[in-house]
Formats: C-alpha cells, structure tokens, sequence
C-alpha cells in the first residue's frame, strides 16, 4: 500500500528525475509490434502506465517517478503500442482483444518478474485493468483518472 501512499502525494506537478540509469531497449511482442520500454532501479518492480497520447517517458515529469526510485522499487515505463518509440500498426485489428494488454503481459515475462503492480492513468487505467484481469503476477494497483466508460475495450 506504500505504493498508493506514494502515488496520493505526488499529485501531478512537474520534477526533474534526477534518475539516469535507464535501461533503453524493445521487446517485440506477440504479433511483431516493438514496444518501448525502460527499467530503472532495484526492488520490488511496479509497471507504469500512461495516458492516451501520450509516452511513458511522461512518468519522469511527476514525483511519483523519483518517489519510487527513493523509496527502493524498480520501475518499469513502457510506450504504449501506437504511442511514443513503440510501433504503431495501421489496422483496428492490431489494438483488439487486449492487445496493448498483452504486450505487457508479454514485456513483464521477458523481464522474468513473477510479481508485479501497475500503476496506470486515464487510458493506461483501462489498460491496467485488464493487465490485473487476465495476468495472475499483477497486484493490487493505483488506477487514475478513469473515465465513465473504462471498462469498454
């Protein structure tokens, strides 16, 4: 629960991470797409998921980012495919039947992590949701700014 602790107080404003160990690469995921992604410190890993439009790298601009990192957890930021560095296929077919899901399904396997939490907001709420749904390594987890309709693939 420290997490949600973590998360309450860092509220939305503007911090310089501070943080440069990132590690820069791409998973490929179940039907090809590259996604994005960068691990960052030791510990217990938390998945963070960001908003429509948006990057992960997004995370590094609020406290919540650093408070992890200083509090001891490993962080995971991914571009959500269609988003950022990660590929972006062209047909509606490529983003159904929880795709973005399981492509972070698929990138937490890589990483060899048998337990997790997610952090998600807005679209990455939605996203989140279904992570804790259809994988058993997910726990309990933050989901902000949600909108009326999050529980519409």
């Amino acid at each position: 629960m420290k997490i949600v602790a973590i998360f309450l107080l860092a509220g939305c404003s503007l911090a310089n991470p501070g943080f440069s160990q990132a590690k820069l690469v791409f998973f490929t995921s179940f039907d090809g797409t590259r996604i994005y992604y960068e691990v960052s410190g030791k510990g217990y890993p938390v998945l963070l998921l960001h908003g429509f439009m948006k990057n992960g790298s997004d995370w590094k601009k609020i406290p919540l980012y650093d408070s992890l990192l200083k509090t001891g957890y490993k962080v995971i930021t991914a571009d959500l495919r269609g988003n950022g560095k990660s590929g972006k296929p062209h047909t509606p077919e490529a983003y159904a039947e929880d795709a973005e899901a399981k492509d972070l399904i698929g990138l937490i396997t890589y990483l060899h992590m048998k337990k997790y939490a997610v952090v998600g907001y807005s679209r990455g709420s939605i996203i989140a949701t279904r992570v804790l749904v259809l994988d058993k390594r997910s726990k309990p987890s933050v989901l902000g700014r949600k909108d009326a309709d999050f529980t519409n693939p």
